[in-house]
């Protein structure tokens, strides 16, 4: 590496953090346990910026707050992984982009081995003010030579995943430090028995309980990704609104408190029409003429059930 290409790489670790460094353990709590008290956008510029510096190839939804990077390889040292052998470099996966294998500047590739490593992350900005962020990552492995690389999970998860893991969320935090402030979480006993009493929502389909427990869940905890996922992509939000799902999670980031709603509806209970391929919440707004509130609609789509509608009546 020439002279111009490591001062750049210094000044990259300076400016976000390094990657690959181990994160001190105080450092990891205080982003595990910090909430952001400020706009948004603002939250999630600057996770972009922080992930765009350490992980340059990725996708981005600014509407659903996430960010997803594309595998990148990672530099291991010997002490960071039980098998032998590892790949030095900062080069994206030629599998996941179609581009040639080849070698340049800061992207240089040194093998050490005969296996390459790769990660990368899904990161999102969840909840409403204060804003979270969540980071998971992903690790796979390439034997030289063989196919396509090989995801690692369960017990094969490698030991450097966490660190590496715990690196970017505390360099998210660092930049957005200004705006920390400390979140209340519930005892976890709580939390189980929350869970235990979402397991039937009255005489609906399985399929269709799945899909409102996993609703009702990421309602609660604010999780724009988790509740994107349970939805059409021409969900209905608003009598004057185009439908669009996107915009209808942008417009909830924007006011937590709908939902708040939308868990408290949840929580009254669902019925299933004649057809068993509908189910609407409250049992209120099949039940009673006059009720002009909140409600959501769940369908079967393409064999999986996935909330369809969520809006307010008046």
């Amino acid at each position: 590496m020439n002279r111009v290409v490591a001062v750049s790489a210094v000044a990259l670790a300076l400016s976000v953090g390094c990657a690959g460094c181990a994160a001190s353990d105080k450092d990891v709590h205080e982003a595990r346990t910090s909430g952001y008290s400020t706009d948004f956008a603002i939250v999630y510029s600057e996770a972009l910026t922080v992930v765009t510096k350490l992980y340059p190839h990725l996708v981005e939804n600014a509407s659903a707050g996430t960010i997803r990077t594309k595998w990148h390889p990672i530099r291991i040292r010997d002490n960071e992984q039980e098998s032998q052998g590892g790949v030095v470099g900062d080069r994206t996966n030629p599998a996941e982009t179609g581009a040639p294998e080849q070698s340049s500047g800061a992207f240089r590739t040194t093998r050490l081995g005969a296996k390459n490593y790769y990660i990368r992350f899904d990161v999102a900005v969840v909840g409403g003010n204060p804003w979270r962020i969540k980071v998971e990552g992903h690790a796979s492995v390439h034997e030289v030579g063989g196919g396509v690389p090989t995801r690692l999970t369960g017990a094969e998860k490698p030991a450097w995943l966490e660190g590496r893991e715990n690196a970017l969320r505390v360099a998210i935090h660092n930049r957005l430090k200004q705006h920390a402030v400390k979140l209340k979480f519930r005892p976890k006993d709580d939390k189980k028995t929350a869970v235990a009493t979402r397991d039937s929502y009255g005489n609906v389909p399985d399929g269709a309980t799945r899909a409102v427990t996993a609703v009702h869940k990421a309602a609660l905890s604010r999780d724009a990704a988790a509740l994107r996922e349970n939805m059409i992509d021409e969900f209905t939000w608003s009598a004057g609104g185009a439908p669009n799902a996107d915009v209808a999670v942008a417009t909830w980031q924007a006011d937590s408190a709908v939902l708040s709603e939308l868990a408290r509806i949840l929580d009254a209970g669902c019925r299933a029409d004649d057809s068993a391929r509908l189910v609407t919440c409250p049992p209120a707004y099949t039940e009673e003429p006059s009720y002009d509130g909140y409600r959501a609609g769940f369908k079967l789509v393409d064999g999986g059930w996935k909330m369809t509608f969520f809006m307010n009546g008046r």
